[in-house]
């Protein structure tokens, strides 16, 4: 007779496989943390006291925000755009000191006539703003501020600051005249400004590479200029949905170029990245990672893109791509994270002409640029509610100011150019340190063989 195994011979083999395929699923499956939360946020404005020198609702107070060490003590200063300021709607640009708890220690103002900056009106200087170091090699620290308005394609200033946060000298002004390609009438050029950690080492004349938006040439543009020492273009490469081996098809006013960032290096390819924002691409826009190449002659080109699009809890009046900026590595898988500003929805000029609520979105995105999780933040969390009634611009802008209290996490400055209910402001946040993702669950030893059946 053949031998019989009894069921009770199977059990503890049986019960030991599905011990090891619970812990095998568990292991596997994600496990939820919070991406990103607030410790903390304050309000720079006129109304709440904190801004000495005062500015109209009108002004536009918070259309660009950067940071940049300018008194060299190892903390940033916030630069604020106000592109509606001023008598005649020429713009301006104020240096905000802070406080370790991200609270106004001082602030100062840059308008027409200071030192030798002239403005004219509707230039809307202030549209964009970034560091770029000692462009010039005085020791101090320069910056660009754009005027996207200005004359009938817009242009950025290469500005000199002194420690005190004045201006020392316009080092350069930069525009259709300076430019090879030739700008189309409301190109609306610096729209963005950033600058960009390309190695110069090819091209010697180089002191600084920039990229700028010009988000109403059609669908919208972003050049890469290298600028030498006294801020003169001597190389200019132009990326935009139809030139520069970008290969996107995008509707006019998708504004491409909105928004731009300096991401480092995504693919690990030892070059850097850009994060560009398209919010009027889509349906709710789209964040584009496009990644660079860099000739022996110093020529930047495109490698690749990949697309960061709205993620679905994006509200209905809502664009997705108003700001963007480099974050840290919150998931420790060695690439940057991608903040993004998501405002309200804008016309052919950049104008917000909806009363959403507006979000900031930590986006993590792997090596090849695609969004792994993302987190959203909003009025709870210590944006400025819109109100009702009227266009809103809740995200316009932001920057990451480093880690002001100094306890390991982010400090975020956004700027909300426009609320129906009071002037722009800037808020504040002060980002929780991001524990690191907890290690996966312990893996059983293998199940022992079963025993042989008796003879």
């Amino acid at each position: 007779a053949p031998n019989r195994i009894s069921a009770s011979m199977w059990r503890p083999r049986r019960f030991t496989t599905l011990l090891g395929c619970v812990v095998a699923l568990l292991s596997a499956a994600p496990v939820a943390r919070a991406l990103v939360s607030v410790k903390q946020e304050s309000a720079i404005s006129s109304s709440a006291g904190s801004v000495a020198n005062a500015y109209p609702s009108s002004a536009g107070f918070g259309a660009a925000v950067a940071s940049a060490d300018l008194d060299g003590d190892g903390s940033m200063e916030l630069l604020v755009g106000a592109r509606e300021d001023g008598d005649d709607g020429e713009g301006s640009l104020y240096v905000i000191f802070l406080h370790a708890n991200g609270t106004v220690r001082d602030d100062l103002r840059i308008a027409n006539g200071d030192g030798v900056l002239t403005l004219a009106g509707g230039d809307a200087f202030g549209s964009c703003v970034a560091s770029v170091g000692d462009l010039d090699m005085d020791g101090g620290v320069d910056i660009l501020v754009g005027a996207m308005r200005r004359g009938t394609s817009g242009s950025f200033f290469v500005i000199g600051m002194s420690d005190a946060g004045s201006v020392d000298s316009v080092i350069a002004e930069i525009g259709d005249d300076q430019l090879t390609s030739s700008l189309g009438p409301s190109a609306m050029f610096g729209s963005a400004c950033a600058h960009v950690d390309v190695s110069t080492s090819s091209l010697a004349t180089a002191a600084a590479y920039v990229a700028v938006g010009a988000m109403g040439e059609w669908a919208g543009a972003v050049y890469i200029l290298a600028l030498n020492s006294t801020g003169a273009v001597v190389g200019e490469d132009l990326i935009s949905p139809g030139v520069g081996g970008l290969g996107l098809n995008l509707a006019d006013a998708a504004l491409f170029g909105a928004a731009v960032a300096d991401l480092g290096d995504v693919d690990g390819d030892g070059t850097v990245d850009l994060a560009v924002g398209a919010p009027g691409a889509n349906q709710n826009g789209t964040v584009y990672v496009v990644f660079l190449t860099v000739s022996e002659e110093g020529a930047v080109g495109v490698a690749g893109k990949a697309a960061i699009a709205a993620p679905a809890d994006v509200l209905a009046g809502e664009s997705f791509g108003t700001a963007v900026a480099a974050a840290g590595n919150r998931t420790g898988d060695g690439v940057r994270d991608v903040f993004v500003g998501c405002g309200a929805v804008r016309d052919a000029t950049g104008a917000p002409v909806s009363t959403a609520s507006g979000a900031l979105y930590l986006v993590a995105i792997n090596a090849s640029g695609s969004s792994l999780e993302s987190a959203r933040l909003s009025a709870e969390d210590g944006l400025p509610r819109p109100g009702s009634g009227a266009a809103a611009d809740v995200v316009a802008a932001l920057a990451v100011v480093g880690d002001v209290d100094e306890d390991g996490g982010d400090t975020v400055a956004l700027g909300a150019s426009r609320l129906p209910d009071s002037e722009g402001s800037v808020r504040v946040l002060l980002l929780a340190q991001q524990s690191p993702a907890p290690p996966p669950l312990p893996s059983l030893p293998p199940s022992p063989p079963p025993s042989p059946p008796p003879p």
